[in-house]
């Protein structure tokens, strides 16, 4: 079935040592005593030594610092997101399924809609695949009594899904807004919708809270629709 294709997705140091000769006695001299001038002498060769320290070496200390710190937090191939995107006509899948076909629309698993074919569809096989390699089941009844096939799924009015599907959805979008957005291609109407993205956000967050059983209930019920980018 032409309009269920999607493209597969699917990179020790050196010691040094030095030695110490100790202080002899000198027979009038104690072994701690330094003369009035040495002591003054080395108090100036520590100050000068520490300004050294303070004018040339904590400078450089700081530079390397930052340039870390730049380094960690803000790569130079960091990619930002871009939302001034270069205008473009929208493509529209119409209103009804045989006009989406007929427009060259193409079911989307992530959104669960119809998109043009010439839309991005990132991630569709991460998304359909996520439980460790089975696909997603659908059904035409909350019950669960009547599962139903992609095919169907994609000539559906409507379908139920479960918590677990419904928040994995939710994150592959939010997943997919960005990607899209940092390359500066277009959005599709449910993408790029704050609407839906602030829906996300929220079930994402009440999600961390429920069970395995609570997210593996059939809560979810959607429309298939035709959607714009």
């Amino acid at each position: 079935m032409e309009e269920l294709k999607w493209k597969k997705q699917l990179g020790l140091a050196e010691k040094s040592y030095s030695t110490y000769e100790p202080i002899t006695d000198s027979g009038t001299q104690s072994k701690t005593a330094v003369p009035e001038k040495r002591r003054r002498c080395r108090s100036f060769i520590l100050g000068a030594l520490l300004l050294i320290s303070l004018v040339v070496i904590v400078p450089t200390v700081g530079t390397l610092w930052f340039k870390r710190r730049d380094t960690l937090v803000w790569p130079k191939d960091f990619t930002r997101l871009d939302p001034q995107a270069p205008p473009r006509a929208a493509l529209h899948c119409g209103d009804s399924l045989e006009e989406a076909k007929a427009r060259g629309c193409i079911f989307d698993i992530v959104t669960a809609n119809y998109i043009h074919r010439d839309c991005p569809l990132d991630f569709q096989d991460e998304f359909y695949y996520y439980q460790n390699g089975t696909p997603w089941t659908y059904w035409k009844d909350q019950r669960g009594t009547m599962p139903m096939t992609l095919e169907e799924l994609a000539d559906a009015d409507e379908y139920y899904s479960t918590d677990r599907e419904h928040t994995i959805h939710c994150a592959f979008i939010l997943k997919r807004q960005h990607a899209v957005m940092a390359r500066g291609d277009r959005l599709d109407s449910m993408t790029g919708g704050f609407a839906h993205a602030d829906h996300c956000v929220q079930y994402l967050l009440e999600g961390l809270r429920k069970s395995d059983e609570q997210l593996d209930r059939i809560t979810t019920h959607s429309v298939v629709r035709w959607l714009d980018c």
